[in-house]
């Protein structure tokens, strides 16, 4: 029986990763780490990934810029998955594109807008993640950061200089 729910474990394991295969090492990793760590969130993500984008161009960044790209999509993916954990029909999608001399990583979720905007409460449940978040855009040119949001969709936008 436990040989069974170990199989069962490791082909839905090899699944993960054979969805996550375009991805760039460090990137991969987060991310199954995150789907790992929340079981939920495994039949709502999708990821998806362009076919203009290259892991060889994520390679090309220097290390240091990365490291900053994943620590951003990090606090990213920690936000939204927060915010699905609170709406009825939750939705966390990846999206990755090369456009031009940028590569392009989406996060969007759907939230729960909150109706009373004077509440600290909702800016307290996002830790120091954003401000750290704030901290590492604003110390490199080569990042930028956009939000959308599109009705009950929330979207964080990185552009990455390659």
């Amino acid at each position: 029986y436990i040989d069974e729910l170990l199989q069962i474990k490791h082909d839905d394991d090899k699944k993960w990763l054979n969805k996550l295969n375009k991805l760039p090492n460090g990137l991969r990793g987060l991310i199954y780490e995150k789907i790992c760590l929340n079981k939920k969130i495994k039949n709502i993500i999708t990821i998806k990934v362009s076919s203009k984008f290259k892991s060889t161009d994520y390679l090309l960044l220097n290390q240091n810029l990365q490291l900053k790209v994943t620590k951003l999509l990090a606090i990213y993916l920690d936000n939204a998955i927060n915010a699905i954990e609170k709406v009825n029909n939750p939705l966390l999608e990846i999206y990755l594109t090369k456009v031009n001399n940028y590569i392009l990583i989406d996060i969007s979720n759907t939230y729960c807008y909150a109706k009373n905007n004077d509440s600290n409460e909702s800016k307290l449940e996002h830790g120091y993640g954003l401000i750290i978040a704030k901290n590492i855009i604003d110390d490199d040119i080569n990042i930028i950061n956009t939000t959308k949001i599109n009705k009950n969709i929330f979207t964080q936008e990185l552009k990455i200089k390659l």
